[in-house]
């Protein structure tokens, strides 16, 4: 469950099994305890979601916070190590987005 102390620009992750974005890593926009809805940005786009379907994985200005920060905007990024893409294969996988763990495969094995 989301801690009531959450801030909008931490990071938070979505647990409800039954959600369709569950697994997904996504934003803290804003949050609306009264009515218990709290917007969370996932690639662009804005979902409601309930305090119990989210957890905090990263609050805004910790290192694990920037740390995120960057694995999100690389993934444009052509410059990248062996262990950068294997943190971010990890992160596409986690997130089910097998198509981009799969271009990050290829290019990282140079195919």
């Amino acid at each position: 469950m989301l801690p009531v102390t959450a801030r909008p620009n931490d990071i938070v992750e979505v647990i409800n099994e039954d959600h369709d974005y569950y697994g997904l890593v996504g934003k803290l926009t804003s949050k609306d305890e009264e009515n218990d809805k709290y917007s969370v940005d996932i690639f662009g786009k804005s979902v409601t979601f309930r305090r119990k379907d989210l957890v905090m994985k990263a609050r805004v200005g910790t290192s694990k916070h920037l740390r995120y920060e960057e694995i999100v905007h690389s993934k444009q990024t052509t410059h990248l190590t062996k262990e950068d893409y294997n943190v971010l294969i990890n992160l596409a996988i986690d997130q089910r987005d097998f198509e981009w763990a799969k271009e990050l495969l290829e290019r990282r094995d140079g195919k």
